[in-house]
């Protein structure tokens, strides 16, 4: 997923003009100058919490990687896990190198709708 999001911030760089890749210090100028709301948190909690999440997405995958083939909803449960990686693997690019609030609200907004179904689909059984 990594090497994914990496090409895909190159290609949005493109895109958008800027030949070079801007260094981290460039992102994290932007994200400081948005205006956010007052109950963001801090920028150093973001790495702990999407390694926390990560991980929990992995070993819910992993689990439902072992269960039968055959089981109710595990296939569709895991194209929708496959969706949110991908979505995963552009909000960097979308947010940080096309420069875009708009591309990163909808990107979580689809992240979150994917996850919820998720969970409903796993409830539901």
């Amino acid at each position: 997923m990594q090497v994914g999001s990496l090409a895909l911030r190159v290609a949005a760089r493109i895109i958008a003009g800027k030949r070079k890749p801007d260094p981290r210090e460039g992102d994290r100028r932007f994200y400081e100058k948005e205006r956010l709301a007052f109950f963001s948190p801090p920028g150093a909690a973001f790495p702990i919490v999407w390694s926390i999440n990560s991980v929990a997405a992995i070993a819910g995958g992993l689990h439902v990687l072992n269960l039968p083939p055959n089981s109710p909803g595990r296939k569709e449960f895991l194209r929708l896990q496959a969706s949110a990686w991908g979505l995963f693997s552009t909000f960097s690019a979308a947010y940080f190198d096309l420069r875009s609030p708009i591309n990163a609200a909808l990107i979580t907004l689809s992240y979150s709708t994917i996850t919820f179904y998720q969970c409903w689909l796993r409830c539901e059984e």
